[in-house]
């Protein structure tokens, strides 16, 4: 099907359009009758249009318009105009297109979402007072302004082959700056790449309550978790494909009072870390393919971590490499609110009927509830198949 080259010119004639979006056209300019639609248009949504490059000197009319996205569009240039947008929340454009923001952005004082995109861009932002939500590249973050009101920042870094860990850290070093966070994310892809983040990172993030870190396949990221502590209001971690890391062996436990939930999806390696966290309020964990969850870590964290944890309430384990459990590494689990054990995609629940009895019907005596999605434990109240 021909992809559409052109939008009428008569498109400001429909005066009580709230949204446009436009997908993977060929268009090369719009209209300028869209200026006319400066009291009704609240949304603009423009992907996958690579021949459109700028925006009609009108844009910056629509003063009812509260989102405008951009994604895999070239937009090279912003106009004068386009702080007038005051009504603006949210705005989304890949910033490494532009070479420098309009002189009337600072007016947009109602914007509360930023998102940059994903490569990095060579020139400031300026203050917004009311931005609270940002996602960008993390490489040139100290191209953004004093941030005091940013509550949640979701931070992604591409590996190339000239990347240096050196100029990774300075640059995530000015997130210090930033002590209001809420939320924080911080993900790698692109080539390989092995990176630990740097000592000192989470001093200022006394308010921080989620903590989300991740990379791709083909890199190993590290974590110092005795720095951890330094997040005293964390209640939420997430790893994915990390390494976790020390900074010194442990002599003392590593407590996160207010942690809640851990999840660990692909971690690489340093599981068997992760029992030297203290976490009184902690109620679920739930690991997910993680390779190196073998019988020797699963019953290792069984005796040396789950016991600590008196309000844990429900552990998930799927998709690990846990072929037997013995009914010993549960015997602690009495100190525990434990009452859901999930176990499913782990070789352990592959075998005939008899085989899964004997294996798992021994853990049902420790905990109040079971069931691992593929076999039905006898005497049970619920079971998933």
């Amino acid at each position: 099907m021909p992809r559409l080259q052109c939008l009428p010119s008569n498109l400001g004639s429909f005066t009580k359009l709230k949204k446009l979006k436009l997908t993977g056209l060929l268009i090369d300019a719009l209209p300028d009758s869209l200026s006319s639609l400066g009291g009704s248009l609240k949304a603009v949504v423009i992907r996958d249009c690579e021949n459109l490059t700028h925006l009609p000197d009108g844009f910056g009319q629509l003063h009812s318009l509260k989102r405008f996205v951009t994604y895999k569009t070239p937009i090279q240039h912003l106009p004068d105009n386009f702080g007038n947008l005051t009504n603006l929340e949210e705005l989304q454009m890949e910033f490494h297109h532009l070479t420098q923001l309009p002189p009337g952005f600072t007016n947009l004082t109602n914007l509360h979402t930023l998102d940059t995109g994903t490569v990095a861009f060579n020139f400031p932002v300026p203050h917004l007072p009311n931005l609270d939500y940002v996602i960008s590249s993390v490489y040139k973050i100290h191209q953004f302004a004093q941030t005091p009101n940013v509550t949640e920042l979701d931070m992604s870094y591409y590996c190339d082959n000239d990347t240096h860990a050196s100029v990774l850290d300075l640059d995530l070093m000015h997130l210090r700056t930033w002590s209001n966070l809420v939320s924080l994310a911080v993900t790698l892809f692109g080539h390989p790449f092995e990176y630990t983040l740097p000592k000192g990172l989470f001093t200022n993030f006394t308010k921080l309550k989620e903590l989300y870190l991740s990379c791709s396949k083909c890199q190993a990221l590290g974590v110092y978790i005795d720095e951890l502590p330094c997040l005293l209001q964390l209640n939420y971690l997430n790893l994915c494909g990390y390494m976790l890391k020390l900074t010194k062996p442990v002599a003392h436990p590593v407590t996160l009072r207010n942690l809640s939930s851990i999840s660990v999806y692909n971690m690489k390696g340093g599981l068997e870390l992760l029992s030297a966290i203290r976490a009184p309020c902690l109620s679920s964990i739930y690991l997910s393919d993680c390779s190196t969850m073998d019988d020797d870590t699963f019953g290792n964290l069984c005796t040396s971590w789950f016991p600590h944890l008196k309000k844990l309430s429900s552990l998930e384990v799927q998709s690990c490499s846990i072929r037997n459990i013995r009914p010993d590494h549960f015997q602690h689990f009495g100190r525990t609110n434990l009452h859901a054990i999930f176990l499913g995609g782990n070789p352990i629940c592959r075998g005939s009927d008899d085989e899964l009895e004997r294996k798992l019907l021994p853990l049902v005596q420790h905990c109040k509830f079971f069931c691992n999605f593929s076999f039905k434990v006898p005497g049970l109240h619920t079971t998933f198949a």
